[in-house]
């Protein structure tokens, strides 16, 4: 059975690579899954300074600066 992490990336290709060239997609969904774990990280951590309209407001941010 896949890993977690293995899932997740699976379903972040699946939506990236209609969207970027090939060479790009392995380093997009890297990006991706690294900035949602920090995310979440923060979040739970520090979970009064993250809610949910400020992370949604990062991941929109993070997306547009990767043209996505």
């Amino acid at each position: 059975m896949p890993t977690v992490d293995a899932r997740i990336r699976e379903l972040l290709r699946r939506h990236v690579e209609p969207l970027v060239p090939a060479e790009r997609v392995d380093t997009t969904v890297d990006l991706l899954r690294v900035l949602a774990n920090g995310l979440v990280l923060s979040a739970v951590e520090h979970h009064h300074d993250w809610p949910p309209e400020r992370q949604l407001a990062v991941l929109d941010e993070a997306l547009a600066a990767y043209g996505l």
